[in-house]
């Protein structure tokens, strides 16, 4: 697993350093330091998750086991909600206030540059604390196309609220839509259902295809 966190950690840095040159130098130029912030920021969003588990251990949640109702609080709570809303709280703060962050697809950017700096560290932690099991494999292979797949919601909603000037409705529209994807998917990979897995990536990708194919729509328009 150690060589799958490691690929992942690559693909991360070079992801990120791709849109930085090519989003920030060459089609929205001054926008590079954004970037570079909220990237950072992400990274050290990693802090509230780390909270999180420490107050579901707290809690007694600990060990899952085979609980349905455990392993799917764990997935919407502790997992879901608390890292979107980690990441919304970098994007409220470090990028909507920018006058580059209009659109659907400017959320999108952005966003996707957070989950890049939370995936960065998320990475980090686990090689730093590792966890054996069939789980933790299907982790180390899937927390980077997973985190991006919930990055493209949430920007997307965020940037239709910039956009249409809804900021509220949308926000929560995004936190939610992103916590409930995040949400299937760490549950299917906790359960360790292939089948699971297979439908949960296959339909977020197919959705996130659509929301890609709009933001562009939407922002070649305004």
């Amino acid at each position: 697993m150690l060589f799958n966190y490691l690929l992942s950690i690559v693909l991360t840095l070079v992801i990120a350093a791709l849109i930085y040159h090519y989003v920030g130098s060459r089609f929205k130029k001054g926008t590079s330091s954004a970037l570079l912030m909220v990237f950072i920021l992400g990274f050290g969003s990693i802090l509230l998750n780390v909270f999180s588990f420490y107050i579901t251990s707290l809690s007694g949640l600990f060990p899952l086991g085979n609980s349905i109702r455990r392993v799917a609080f764990y997935s919407l709570i502790t997992a879901g909600f608390t890292r979107e809303f980690g990441k919304f709280l970098v994007l409220r703060f470090a990028a909507m206030k920018s006058s580059d962050f209009n659109n659907p697809a400017d959320g999108i950017v952005y966003a996707v540059m957070a989950t890049l700096g939370f995936t960065l560290a998320a990475m980090l932690w686990n090689i730093i604390f590792p966890v054996e099991g069939i789980a933790e494999y299907y982790r180390s292979l899937l927390t980077l196309p997973a985190n991006i797949i919930t990055a493209i919601v949430l920007g997307f909603f965020l940037g239709l609220g910039q956009l249409r000037k809804n900021i509220i409705i949308d926000s929560m529209t995004g936190i939610i839509a992103a916590s409930l994807f995040h949400a299937v998917i760490e549950f299917s990979l906790l359960t360790q259902d292939i089948g699971l897995i297979a439908v949960a990536f296959a339909g977020s990708i197919v959705i996130v295809a659509v929301l890609i194919s709009k933001a562009i729509s939407l922002s070649a328009k305004s």
